[in-house]
């Protein structure tokens, strides 16, 4: 988690980001004992309050805050052990989108498989 972290602050994370992304920072790299949980809830409503539903891939910030929500768990580990190789190819997927600028979900899936699509 630390390493998915640390590749979020090496982008430009947008205003919205900042706060959920120090506390992540804080549990994955610098080992304090926080709660992620209300981060990432609030997150999440953020992003149904600004497209008017929480599935909306529409731009950089979109796809750089759902990037965010795979890091954004008090410990992974405690799910299904077979979540967090998921948990860590959607975090892929969306880091991805932040290269590909404001592009939809359904787009981006398709270059996913074939980078030839346009």
């Amino acid at each position: 988690m630390a390493d998915l972290v640390r590749r979020l602050l090496n982008a430009r994370p947008p205003r919205q980001a900042e706060v959920p992304l120090a506390a992540a920072t804080g549990i994955w790299c610098r080992g304090l004992v926080a709660r992620l949980d209300d981060h990432r809830v609030a997150v999440w409503q953020y992003l149904d309050d600004k497209n008017g539903n929480s599935t909306t891939v529409a731009d950089y910030e979109d796809h750089f805050l759902r990037a965010l929500i795979c890091v954004l768990w008090d410990d992974p580990w405690a799910k299904r052990s077979d979540e967090l190789p998921d948990t860590v190819e959607w975090f892929e997927h969306y880091f991805r989108g932040c290269d590909a600028g404001a592009i939809s979900e359904w787009s981006l899936a398709r270059k996913c498989r074939n980078p030839h699509v346009a």
